[in-house]
C-alpha cells in the first residue's frame, strides 16, 4: 500500500501532512517531523512493528510504502467513521465494501 503525503516548511517549524489519515505533525528539523509522522502512524494504527518506508518525490511530495496495508486501512476506516459520525456498517455502506 502506498500512500501520498507533503513536507514543508512553515515559519521555523517542518510539517509533515498526509491528508488520507487527516495527519499533521511538526517538528524544528525535517527529520524529526518524518520520526513523528512514522511515531504517530504507528500509535494510531496500534502496530508499534510496522514497516514502512518514506521515499521523498521532490517538491515537498513524498510517498510512504507499507509492508502490510491491514492496519493502516482500519486507520483510515476509523478516522472516516469519526469524521462522518457514521457506524462503520453505514460507512462500509457508503464505500460499497462488505466484510
Amino acid at each position: 500500500m502506498i500512500l501520498p503525503g507533503k513536507y514543508y516548511k512553515e515559519g521555523k517549524f517542518w510539517l509533515i501532512e498526509i491528508s488520507q489519515l487527516d495527519a499533521l505533525t511538526q517538528s524544528t528539523s525535517r527529520s524529526g517531523a518524518f520520526n513523528m509522522i512514522q511515531d504517530w502512524i504507528m500509535s494510531m494504527a496500534n502496530c508499534l512493528d510496522l514497516k514502512m518506508e518514506f521515499i521523498d518525490q521532490g517538491a515537498g511530495n513524498f510517498i510512504i510504502k507499507f509492508d502490510n496495508p491491514a492496519p493502516i486501512v482500519s486507520l483510515m476506516l476509523e478516522r472516516a467513521k469519526k469524521e462522518s459520525g457514521m457506524s462503520l456498517s453505514m460507512l462500509m455502506q457508503a464505500l460499497e465494501l462488505t466484510s
